[in-house]
């Protein structure tokens, strides 16, 4: 096995509900990621239906409305003629994990000869997810991740149920085993998410995203690999979202940053090198005390005004 294996973040923009216009754009840059030595390729979030704002009839974003948000206008789903049509959207667009176009990114997958991490508006059981799908280069659907932090001040996530487990996925890359996890968006914002997937043993974290990401969240993903010695990378939205896709090594260093407009963005993370940082650093879990970490795992009333 190489120590180094190359990751591909694919940050494209979208068409509200658009599959077949949002997946062809994705088959393109998957091809391509291939072509040029991927490996392991990852897509934004929901980005087979992209992640659509909702807006009212006048034309302004909306949010749920006991969640103030600055910018956007409260929604009243009683009232707003709109909301219905838009939420029968979401459910209509929604995948099944064996679903034609879920079937589709895995045909792709072995096409390719790589993994592939899509998300995805996820439909199980009669129950909407805001899911990442992850396939493998047979073409076989290994695991499905459905994100634990979802939006809930967002109309069309706050149809998704949330998800409640950090699943590790062991795979053979490159012919080696590389254990991959995966958090989507919001998850980021909360160290436990990321805390969690390296206890569970995950040494890469791949992150499909759709948000705005500034400085501050680029450092933020910076320390989420430093604290836990985890290569972490993120596969945002183009335009309306910022882009700044991102892949940071266990160090937290920068390996490569998208811009904020459609781009194919690659990197290298050397494994070896993270498994012998893990032997000697003072992160990750070598001196944590987690019988002291009783609050953490209490639960909180939020404080909401």
């Amino acid at each position: 096995m190489s120590s180094t294996l190359r990751l591909a973040m694919i940050q494209q923009s979208y068409t509200a509900f658009d599959r077949d216009g949002n997946i062809s754009k994705a088959e393109e840059a998957i091809r391509k990621a291939a072509a040029d030595g991927a490996q392991i390729v990852c897509l934004p979030e929901m980005f087979l239906t992209g992640y659509p704002m909702y807006r009212g009839q006048d034309g302004k974003p909306r949010r749920v409305s006991n969640i103030p948000i600055d910018g956007f206008q409260p929604l009243d789903e009683a009232t707003d003629k709109q909301w219905g049509a838009f939420a029968k959207s979401v459910r209509d667009t929604a995948e099944r994990s064996d679903g034609p176009y879920a079937r589709r990114l895995a045909e792709l997958a072995e096409e390719c000869g790589v993994h592939l991490v899509a998300g995805v508006c996820e439909s199980h059981d009669g129950t909407l997810y805001n899911s990442a799908l992850l396939f493998g280069p047979d073409g076989r659907h290994i695991g499905t991740y459905r994100k634990v932090h979802v939006c809930r001040w967002w109309p069309a996530e706050n149809l998704c149920q949330d998800g409640d487990d950090w699943r590790v996925w062991p795979v053979m890359v490159g012919g080696g085993l590389v254990r991959i996890g995966i958090m989507i968006c919001c998850d980021r914002e909360y160290p436990e998410s990321a805390r969690a997937l390296m206890l569970n043993g995950a040494e890469i974290i791949l992150v499909p995203n759709a948000g705005g990401i500034n400085e501050r969240r680029i450092a933020q993903v910076q320390i989420r690999a430093f604290e836990n010695a985890v290569a972490i990378a993120m596969a945002n939205h183009a335009e309306g979202y910022d882009g700044n896709s991102v892949i940071v090594d266990f160090n937290g260093d920068i390996v490569a940053r998208a811009g904020k407009n459609e781009e194919l963005l690659a990197g290298r993370i050397d494994f070896s090198a993270l498994r012998e940082k893990r032997s000697r650093c003072l992160w990750a879990d070598r001196f944590r005390r987690p019988h002291t970490y009783s609050t953490l795992s209490a639960v909180h009333q939020p404080q909401i005004p």
